[in-house]
């Protein structure tokens, strides 16, 4: 609501009975009169602009309330409450349960505030105590997920979804690990079964054309968000991610459109800037790239994705020293995650920096032991320096974990194999 003292008619009234008051003075009442009047008129006019100003506030805050109880209805991530854990207990449980029911208070206090290595601390001791609660075990494996321990957290969840089939959260959660551990045909398989559970929630349906997307089937990808789009029309990450689609098959401008209609619903969401800086950068206006990768950046100091997008376009404009900055911001702001180090150690590697370059791709990996693009980079560069051995390690595991996502770098792998088994072959008929 404008406030009264700063609204423009407001202020205009009171200077117009000013004048009236000094025409009083030096003029005659007539004149007074007629300020007089003119300061009641913008004062009215005041008063009505306050008035629809204060309606127009109370509409937005309606419609943020309604936006945040439709959200809280369309959130399936987050773990079980402390009342809902007790809830889910049996009656010999209960009695076991209250004597630490501070801690799993605690617990459900330090996961809402994204603490998830002290949570995990007091919750795993009561796995123990409640083996086979699902509540408690959701719990736990929600604060694997936070830490990326994903092995640890598909396994908790696979255990829920062995006894209860229908737990939708399980499935989600499950589906949002073994997406991050790069098994895509198995994370699909999960949001499959949880959307049979609950054909129409919409983080189900987005959450599916991930893995869609990460295998290239892109029709499908595509019908999936729409469908999220269709049943939460505000849904700004569906939105965004149908841009990406539409970018991904040709189709640049209706992308476009859908990412500015996102920042126009929500300011401060850093994922389309970023989209449009790339748009721009396969139109070749560097200059236009790099300002919406920062605007990216600015709008999400957290956004990883928004460093790397901005340090590779420095790089690619020979501003090495530069994006070697960036990505230590980035590495400060996200310091466990394994892609900026796989893309930090493909910049070194460009330079011939191997020491470097081996050293960041070993961090990756030792964040993410299933990451396949480190494994082929770090395989390329023992490769090219000739440790054979090595080599043939990495490559090896990066076909292992691929599962065919990668045309390209399957083929490259298996050329580079064929190549060391040659060698070796010769080697051993050198007398």
């Amino acid at each position: 609501m404008t406030t009264f003292y700063r609204n423009p008619l407001f202020i205009s009234a009171a200077i117009a009975l000013l004048l009236g008051i000094a025409a009083l003075n030096f003029f005659g009442a007539l004149e007074f009169y007629i300020g007089l009047a003119v300061s009641i008129l913008l004062f009215g006019w005041g008063l009505h602009d306050a008035k629809k100003s204060h309606n127009q506030l109370m509409d937005n805050i309606a419609e943020l309330k309604e936006d945040i109880i439709r959200i809280e209805e369309f959130v399936i991530h987050r773990p079980p409450t402390a009342e809902e854990f007790f809830e889910s207990l049996g009656k010999e449980e209960k009695k076991l349960a209250e004597p630490v029911r501070l801690q799993i208070i605690d617990a459900t206090n330090l996961m809402n505030s994204q603490n998830f290595p002290e949570a995990e601390k007091l919750l795993e001791p009561l796995t123990r105590v409640f083996p086979r609660n699902t509540a408690l075990l959701t719990s736990l494996g929600y604060t694997y997920m936070g830490q990326r321990k994903y092995f640890e957290a598909a396994k908790i969840y696979e255990e829920v979804v062995q006894r209860h089939p229908e737990d939708t959260l399980a499935l989600n959660n499950l589906g949002s690990v073994l997406f991050g551990l790069g098994d895509f045909e198995k994370a699909l398989g999960a949001f499959d079964r949880a959307l049979k559970n609950e054909p129409r929630h919409p983080l189900l349906h987005y959450s599916r054309a991930n893995p869609l997307r990460e295998l290239r089937r892109y029709d499908e990808a595509e019908i999936s968000l729409r469908k999220a789009i269709e049943i939460w029309p505000d849904f700004s990450w569906a939105k965004n991610n149908l841009g990406v689609i539409l970018d991904l098959t040709g189709k640049p401008n209706e992308a476009e459109q859908l990412y500015r209609e996102v920042i126009k619903h929500d300011l401060s969401f850093a994922l389309p800037y970023r989209n449009i800086g790339l748009i721009r950068e396969e139109q070749g206006k560097l200059i236009e790239a790099e300002e919406y990768f920062r605007k990216s950046i600015e709008v999400d100091h957290s956004y990883t994705d928004g460093y790397i997008s901005l340090a590779s376009l420095l790089e690619k404009q020979g501003k090495h020293e530069e994006a070697l900055k960036v990505f230590q911001s980035a590495i400060e702001t996200d310091p466990e995650n394994p892609r900026i180090y796989n893309n930090l150690g493909c910049i070194y590697a460009k330079h011939s920096d191997f020491t470097n370059a081996i050293l960041a791709l070993s961090r990756a990996i030792s964040f993410n032991p299933r990451y396949p693009r480190a494994y082929l980079n770090l395989g390329e560069i023992y490769f090219h320096i000739r440790q054979d051995t090595l080599a043939r390690s990495c490559l090896q595991k990066y076909l292992e974990f691929d599962e065919k996502n990668y045309p390209i770098g399957r083929r490259i792998a298996e050329v580079k194999l064929a190549e060391l088994e040659r060698e070796s072959q010769t080697d051993s008929n050198v007398e």
